[in-house]
Order: structure tokens, then C-alpha cells, then sequence
């Protein structure tokens, strides 16, 4: 799963904290610095007397410093407005090997946990696509968790790609196709409560669009699948361009899954970038 910096906070100690204050370049005030720092970022900040008291401390803000929780910051991009404010601590200590220790230490800790950015020069942290869309599709599985037929459309559906990638048959071009257009048609259907229903149909029920052509392009795609020959349906031949190709069953299957965003309440996609 495609995670995000507060969910992981409890392992950046080991990984980006600790290392940066072992280095010998490492400014003597670095907890005392970094806790300070974190307060203005926090949902709770502590009173003024008693983070007076732990930032003149360098034992008492080591230690509230080592035992934060992700939890305390008031949300993932106050966190990630953290990590790039320490950068620019780090730029005013004028000391090299410290800003390339630290920009190397979070861009592994990203790597290494799976998470949702890049570090982008000389130091920010923008929003991998991929990882934007591979938090979508979780998002998915988990609505799948609580729904056994989601679930086994989700699973055909991961079965028939794989078929398609060892094989690149016609054949399971078309079968991937129709089970990804199979799970969009499910996951509406469970969320208006309308099995056997069609997709055409229920995007008529949905009241999610911003524009009624968003409705129709999800229309038109799931058409495409059924009009197609051997698809879904046995289709029109006389509608086909040409044969499908990889990029076809790519795109169209991903096409479908992003639309799914729309399709069902538990995927809350201001989550992802939240």
C-alpha cells in the first residue's frame, strides 16, 4: 500500500533523525531546533512556558522529539511542510554535507516505505502520479474488503490482466476489458443498490458530475465495451477501427478504475492529497 508521511512518522527517527544528528557536522541546538520547529505544524501546540522550558533543554527535547507521533501534526501536508522547512534549517547552517545527508536520507525513507512523493530539487516534496493512482486503486481494494461480489469482480478482473500481459492474445485483450468494465458496473450497482442493473443506466442515477460530459465520456467507454465485438456483447464489426492493441487494454482498464473514483462514496479521493 501506497502510504503517507504521518502514517510513517514513527519510523523517520531511525531513518532521517538520528543519522542527521550523528553526523559530526550536525549543529549542537539540532533536537532542541527540530522540536521547536515541529510545534508550529502541530494540532496542539504546547504552551508557551513548557516549550520554553523543553527547547532550552537538550535532554527534554531529544526526548519529545524522538517520541512524536504523527498523529500530533495537524495533518499530512503540515507534515510535509515540516520535512521541507528542516531543509531550509539545514540551508542556513551553510554546512553542505548536512543539506546532502538530509536530502538523501528522506529521499530513501520514501523509497524504502512506499510512500507518495519525490523529492524535487533543491528540496521539495511533490505528489508521485503513480503513487496517486495506486492510492486510488487501494482505495478501491478496501471498498472491496467489505463486499465479497466486489471483491471476486476485482479478482477476475486481476486474473484476466495477468493473462493478457504473459499472452497478448486477442482473446484476453478483450476478456481484460470486459472484467474491468465488469467491476465499474459492479461498484456503481452497489452503490445505488441496483445489482443487475447496467453502467449506461445507473451513470444516469449517479449524482456525482461536475459536467454531464464527464457522465457521457463514462457512457461512452462503458458502450465502447459492449459494442466492440466480443467484448462484452458480440458487438457491431462494422464499428471497429482496427484490432486492439496492448495500449487499448492498458489505458481503457485504467480508465475504468480511475472513473470508479466516482462511483462509489468510500472512495474519498480529497483523502489522497489530504
Amino acid at each position: 500500500m501506497i502510504g503517507n508521511l504521518r502514517e510513517r512518522w514513527e519510523y523517520t527517527w531511525a531513518d532521517i533523525w538520528e543519522p542527521l544528528g550523528s553526523l559530526p557536522q550536525a549543529p549542537r541546538d539540532l533536537y532542541m531546533q527540530l522540536y521547536r520547529m515541529s510545534t508550529e505544524y502541530m494540532r496542539r501546540r504546547p504552551r508557551y512556558q513548557d516549550l520554553e522550558v523543553i527547547v532550552n533543554s537538550p535532554e527534554m527535547a531529544l526526548a519529545e522529539f524522538q517520541s512524536m507521533q504523527g498523529g500530533q501534526f495537524r495533518d499530512e501536508m503540515a507534515t510535509v511542510q515540516f520535512i521541507e522547512r528542516v531543509y531550509a534549517f539545514v540551508v542556513d547552517s551553510g554546512k553542505r554535507i548536512l543539506m546532502r545527508r538530509y536530502v538523501e536520507y528522506v529521499s530513501n525513507f520514501l523509497v524504502k516505505y512506499n510512500l507518495r512523493y519525490e523529492v524535487a530539487e533543491p528540496f521539495s516534496l511533490h505528489v508521485s502520479l503513480p503513487a496517486l493512482y495506486g492510492d486510488i486503486y487501494e482505495q478501491l481494494r478496501q471498498v472491496n474488503a467489505a463486499n465479497p461480489h466486489l471483491a471476486g469482480l476485482m479478482n477476475d478482473f486481476e486474473v484476466s490482466f495477468s493473462d493478457f500481459v504473459r499472452t497478448r492474445a486477442q482473446r484476453d485483450f478483450r476478456m481484460s476489458l470486459a472484467r474491468a468494465s465488469n467491476y465499474a458496473e459492479g461498484i456503481a450497482a452497489a452503490e445505488l443498490n441496483r445489482p443487475g442493473d447496467t453502467l449506461g443506466r445507473m451513470c444516469d442515477l449517479l449524482e456525482v458530475w461536475p459536467h454531464q460530459d464527464i457522465r457521457e465520456a463514462i457512457k461512452h467507454l462503458y458502450w465502447f465495451c459492449s459494442d466492440y465485438p466480443a467484448i462484452r456483447h458480440a458487438g457491431n464489426p462494422n464499428n471497429s477501427l482496427r484490432e486492439l492493441e496492448v495500449k487499448d487494454t492498458i489505458i481503457v482498464s485504467a480508465l475504468f478504475f480511475a472513473a470508479s473514483g466516482y462511483l462509489h462514496h468510500q472512495v474519498r479521493l480529497e483523502d489522497v492529497v489530504s
